[in-house]
C-alpha cells in the first residue's frame, strides 16, 4: 500500500490529496464549514491500494456505504461494513475506514455540527 500525503503549510497537509481530506499534524480531520450553515456533504471512493491515517474531527459524521465493503476502524473496534450500513462517528474519536483489498468502498459523508441539531 502506498500512503499519500501532501503538505499545504506548516500545520496542515492533505493525506489524500484525490479526496481532499485535510488534516492537522496532530491528526484533526479539518473541514470547512459555512459559518451561515454548518453542514457539508461529500462523496469519497475508498480504494485499497492506499493507506489512511486514523483521524478525529471536532464535528458530528453520518456515513453511509452506497457501494462496495470496507473496514471501519472506530477507537479500538473494528467492523466490516458494505452497502446499505450507515456508521455515526462522535467527535473527537479516532476512526478510519479503508476498502476491503481489491476492491473500492463508495460512500457519502455527511459532516455537520452539532449546534445545527442541538444547542
Amino acid at each position: 500500500m502506498r500512503k499519500i500525503d501532501k503538505r499545504i503549510d506548516d500545520n496542515t497537509y492533505c493525506w489524500c490529496p484525490h479526496i481532499d481530506l485535510k488534516r492537522d499534524l496532530n491528526g484533526k480531520h479539518l473541514v470547512d464549514f459555512s459559518s451561515e450553515f454548518p453542514f457539508l456533504l461529500k462523496y469519497y471512493t475508498y480504494t485499497s491500494d492506499f493507506s489512511l491515517t486514523r483521524s478525529y474531527h471536532d464535528h458530528l459524521e453520518i456515513i453511509y456505504i452506497y457501494e462496495g465493503e470496507g473496514i471501519f476502524n472506530y477507537e479500538d473496534n473494528q467492523n466490516v461494513v458494505k452497502k446499505g450500513d450507515i456508521v455515526l462517528v462522535s467527535k473527537d474519536r479516532m476512526h478510519l475506514l479503508n476498502a476491503v483489498p481489491d476492491a473500492r468502498t463508495k460512500v457519502i459523508c455527511i459532516h455537520f455540527l452539532q449546534e445545527l441539531i442541538y444547542q
